[in-house]
Parts: structure tokens; sequence; C-alpha cells
């Protein structure tokens, strides 16, 4: 991934809709799918599940910006929001800015930035 500075993450666990496939294409940037095994409310069936899965995004947002220089993670997910707690707990001070999307009137919209600024997370809307 030389010269590449962002990624898109797409987490799909209780469906993976096609425009979630077709908006991580268009982003145009290297993607990262994260699949459940089991779709639906079922993906993540017991907090220990959540921790795990914030645990390995937690060293896969870090990776990407220590080993790869990635500053920008497109995210874009389908999840319970149960799961989607799990998913936000893994971003820390130590990793690339996370742009995340969210479906809004049949597209899927950038709707959150998170980012590191002088040592503080930082929420911002980019409109």
């Amino acid at each position: 991934m030389e010269d590449v500075e962002e990624v898109t993450l797409s987490i799909a666990l209780t469906q993976f809709p096609d425009l979630m496939k077709t908006k991580a294409e268009q982003l145009g940037h290297p993607i990262i799918e994260i699949v459940a095994k089991q779709m639906g409310n079922g993906a993540i069936p017991h907090p220990e599940n959540g921790m795990e899965l914030k645990a390995d995004l937690q060293r896969i947002l870090q990776r990407l910006k220590d080993e790869f220089g990635i500053k920008k993670v497109h995210l874009l997910i389908c999840a319970s929001n149960a799961a989607c707690v799990f998913v936000g707990q893994a971003f820390d001070l130590h990793q690339p800015d996370l742009y995340v999307y969210d479906f809004v009137e049949g597209a899927m919209k950038s709707r959150l930035i998170i980012k590191n600024d002088n040592g503080k997370v930082k929420l911002s809307s980019p409109e």
C-alpha cells in the first residue's frame, strides 16, 4: 500500500447491502472487509464477542497508521446498535482519522468525522 493515505473499512454484521459495496468501490481506496459468518443481530451474541471485535479493530486501526501510514479510514458499517458501540470504542488517540458513513435517502454519506487533534478526540460533521 505504497503512497496510500486512505482506506475503506466495510463492516457487515447484520447485512452486506449492495449500496455499501458500491460506495466502497466509488471511494476508490483499498478496501478492508469484516463480514460476519452469521448475519443478523446474533453476529455479536455476547458482550465478550463485542470486546473481541473492539480489540481486533484497535489492532487493525493502529497497524494501518503505524505500519502503512494511513491517515484516513472511511468506515462503512451495517450492524446492530450494540455492535456499533463496540466499533466506536475501538477508536483512540493513536489511530487514523475516521470518517463514518450512514445510510441516507438511498445512499451512503459521510455523517461523522472522528479526529485526533493535539491529543484530544474531536467529533465533527462533514457538512
